[in-house]
């Protein structure tokens, strides 16, 4: 299964997976590569979140926890994205 949809990056969700030890190419990696999406049931209101469990280039398991589709509020109203947004990302405890 390969993840067809860009992610949404700013300083926020950069830095909260950073803050894990994963970086922004080892999540865009995980999401190439070979991985597993589950759906998490309780997301947050108006917001629907999936976990996703995949392996980087250099064989690190991770996940990424990402909400799709992307809102944005602007003065007009609320726009959606067909982008997936990482919210986290850290160490697969079910690898290594």
């Amino acid at each position: 299964m390969k993840f067809e949809l860009p992610l949404d990056w700013d300083e926020a969700n950069v830095w909260h997976s950073g803050g894990h030890g994963v970086s922004r190419a080892e999540v865009e990696q995980a999401a190439r590569n070979e991985h597993k999406i589950f759906s998490l049931p309780d997301s947050a209101p108006g917001e629907d979140r999936y976990l996703l469990r995949g392996v980087t280039d250099g064989g690190r398991g991770i996940v990424v926890v990402f909400a799709y589709p992307v809102f944005v509020r602007r003065e007009w109203g609320v726009q959606e994205l067909d982008m997936a947004r990482p919210i986290t990302a850290y160490d697969d405890p079910g690898k290594g």
